[in-house]
């Protein structure tokens, strides 16, 4: 079996309280898939990866626990293997000599997706909590596969890994019909809301809002007694959030370019708020970087940040940005700020002072936030 080098190997015992790795793989790129070199290394639990960029100096070190990738992909092309992982701060992109194909299926082995599947006994009774996570399972599964989004989705908002499993395993032994009858039975007023906000969100992970979501959705809806109208005002600021397209093309006229700083303000916005509190998070703006796909946008509004501050991005604001852009940006900083479950003072302080710049009014602003609230607000979900 491939070792660490001795340094890494001392580096990993202490990390794991003294126990040697089971498997190594070392990779020839580093994490991105860019030059570097890379080695990965698990006691049965955790993987650690010890990364070291293409200038050389010493390895940094990173590690997960096995069950936090959304996805955990090896696949090979004769000459190379590869491994694709998506993490909730980042997407790993590895790759390896052949000869270590073999490993690396050991190692994906040892992953276990966060959902009910295999031969998991599946709970005998439903709580409102196990029946909220086998409902966002059925609407992954609606067109008969999960894909990474919606894998990444399930693994930052579930943190109960054990509750999302036994809700998949209800599922898998049961049929959605039962287990919206279920959901009907044992979800008052709130939960009910929280369940079909969070659906809505998890069918709109990956971008899109499929046909088969929504009308399994619908069925959801109306077996939930949930009315059109408190549907609408649920669903309509999850589709402004998502709908950050509008930074890069003008839907109305789509052979007329964006100006650059629309999104370079949104991005700036977004990485001031991550940084106002003092602790910033590296999934934070790993989480900007997917949703916008623009690094040059992200390295500019890193630039305004530090030139500007809180204070003069709110002096530039709403700048080119018209009222939808606005909304959307608006949307994307409340989902931001409660993204770690704690909507600090700070944070509200700036989100006011964001508010007031883009010109939303106070009360079109509450009942966006109201809805964020009902989505993120599980604790619902845990008496009845």
């Amino acid at each position: 079996m491939l070792k660490l080098p001795d340094k890494l190997a001392a580096e990993f015992s202490e990390l794991c309280g003294g126990v040697q790795p089971l498997m190594v793989a070392r990779a020839l790129t580093n994490l991105d898939g860019g030059s570097g070199a890379t080695w990965m290394a698990t006691e049965g639990s955790r993987i650690i990866f010890f990364y070291r960029l293409p200038g050389g100096g010493d390895f940094e070190a990173i590690h997960y626990a096995f069950n936090e990738p959304s996805s955990f992909d090896v696949d090979e092309d004769g000459s190379f293997a590869y491994l694709k992982a998506g993490f909730s701060d980042r997407d790993l992109n590895l790759k390896f000599s052949i000869f270590d194909h073999a490993t690396l299926l050991q190692f994906q082995e040892q992953w276990k997706p966060p959902t009910g599947t295999g031969t998991e006994a599946a709970p005998a009774v439903l709580t409102p909590m196990l029946a909220f996570c086998a409902a966002m399972q059925a609407i992954a599964q609606s067109d008969n596969k999960i894909d990474s989004a919606e894998m990444e989705w399930l693994s930052a908002k579930l943190l109960d890994k054990n509750a999302l499993r036994r809700g998949g395993a209800w599922l898998r032994d049961n049929n959605v019909d039962k287990l919206i009858t279920q959901c009907a039975r044992l979800m008052h007023g709130d939960q009910r809301r929280c369940l079909i906000s969070n659906l809505i969100s998890l069918a709109m992970a990956d971008g899109l809002y499929r046909s088969k979501e929504s009308e399994l959705i619908e069925k959801f809806r109306v077996a939930l007694e949930i009315s059109e109208d408190e549907f609408t005002q649920l669903y309509d600021p999850l589709m402004a959030r998502n709908n950050v397209g509008i930074f890069m093309e003008n839907p109305d006229r789509p052979d007329e370019p964006v100006a650059s700083e629309a999104i370079n303000l949104f991005c700036a916005c977004f990485l001031c708020l991550i940084e106002f509190d003092g602790q910033p998070r590296p999934m934070d703006e790993g989480r900007l970087r997917k949703l916008v796909n623009n690094p040059e946008a992200v390295n500019e509004a890193r630039t305004y940040v530090e030139q500007l501050g809180a204070e003069g991005l709110c002096d530039a604001l709403p700048g080119p940005l018209d009222e939808r852009q606005c909304r959307c940006l608006m949307l994307n900083l409340v989902a931001q700020a409660m993204a770690d479950g704690v909507l600090s003072g700070r944070k509200q302080e700036l989100l006011e002072l964001f508010r007031v710049a883009l010109g939303i009014s106070e009360e079109s602003y509450q009942a966006d936030f109201n809805g964020f609230i009902t989505m993120n607000n599980l604790s619902v979900l845990i008496s009845r």
